[in-house]
């Protein structure tokens, strides 16, 4: 994401224009998490880095649309630089109050955004950052986090210490990997997405949502047949381990083949009939499921497409000559 922005910039938008949409963006995620209810009262949490700014200018948008809003510094006026120095004068220029954080400032807050630490954040929260992170989580307020839970890595979703638990976080131009990968997901709470024009593209990672996976699936004829869409023979199971083989039957399903067929033990036949009636079965004469099942159903394995064979199957020397007669 670094070096989108950077890019970015370069393109010509200027990294404080970059700041102002991302702090709009979660002024709005901020009403949307308050249920936009008359009176809220909410206070934005802010670290030194550009996660501060993006905090000072929602304080800002929020102020002036009639929100109870207070600003709560992690760190003096003065140590603010660059882009987020200009929000934070732009902000108290507006009339925000803003104060250094404690504890009981969150006192009758309904919501508290989360703009401590963005996505460069490694290690373990410390000092002033920690107690703040530490108050949010104890607090009843509703919780909203500035593109990453503060406290959370966000190359590789670990967490070392303290870290805010959010109710919503709001992922600026694209989810983060720390938000992905446990135990750093289990702080996201939902997870939204704000555009404010950063190019990502050309992204090393993606993460497939159902859109995307649908988009590979083939599309089935209207005069297509169970066997059109491919037969699976399943060889499976054993009186002890009918579980792998009904798993394995109804995977076969789930992944789209038309017509399957188990292949098992008496005892696994039974539980399919019950579990999985739309898969045909077949009960093996051998209770061992010797190589001789190979030729009691051959014609089934003449018209598979795919045979899965072995789970649950078990490990003797009869099970041992089934796979290799079947190789």
């Amino acid at each position: 994401m670094a070096a989108a922005d950077k890019a970015t910039i370069a393109a010509g938008t200027p990294g404080r224009v970059l700041m102002e949409r991302a702090g709009r963006a979660v002024a709005r995620a901020a009403l949307d998490v308050a249920g936009r209810h008359y009176g809220t009262r909410m206070a934005v949490v802010c670290g030194k880095g550009n996660n501060g700014g993006d905090g000072f200018v929602a304080a800002r948008i929020l102020q002036g649309q009639g929100v109870a809003v207070r600003c709560l510094l992690l760190a003096e006026p003065s140590e603010y630089g660059g882009d987020a120095a200009l929000h934070l004068e732009a902000m108290i220029r507006s009339g925000v109050t803003q104060d250094p954080f404690r504890p009981r400032s969150l006192t009758g807050c309904d919501v508290v955004v989360d703009a401590i630490f963005g996505t460069g954040f490694k290690g373990a929260a410390e000092g002033p950052a920690a107690a703040a992170i530490e108050a949010i989580n104890s607090h009843e307020a509703r919780v909203l986090a500035v593109d990453i839970p503060s406290g959370v890595e966000g190359r590789s979703g670990a967490v070392n210490g303290a870290a805010v638990r959010a109710d919503a976080t709001l992922a600026i131009a694209a989810q983060k990997f720390g938000t992905v990968l446990s135990p750093g997901s289990t702080h996201a709470g939902e997870i939204r997405v704000a555009d404010i024009g950063i190019e990502v593209e050309d992204a090393s990672l993606y993460l497939a949502e159902a859109g995307d996976i649908k988009a590979l699936l083939p599309v089935r004829d209207a005069e297509a047949h169970k066997r059109s869409s491919g037969s699976v023979v399943v060889l499976a199971g054993s009186d002890g381990m009918s579980g792998a083989a009904l798993l394995t039957t109804r995977g076969a399903q789930r992944m789209g083949a038309g017509y399957v067929t188990l292949i098992s033990t008496p005892y696994v036949d039974h539980a399919k009939k019950s579990m999985i009636p739309e898969a045909v079965s077949r009960s093996a004469a051998d209770p061992e499921l010797g190589p001789e099942v190979l030729d009691e159903f051959a014609s089934d394995f003449e018209r598979a497409d795919v045979v899965a064979l072995g789970p649950g199957l078990g490990t003797g020397p009869r099970q041992r000559a089934l796979v290799e007669a079947a190789l």
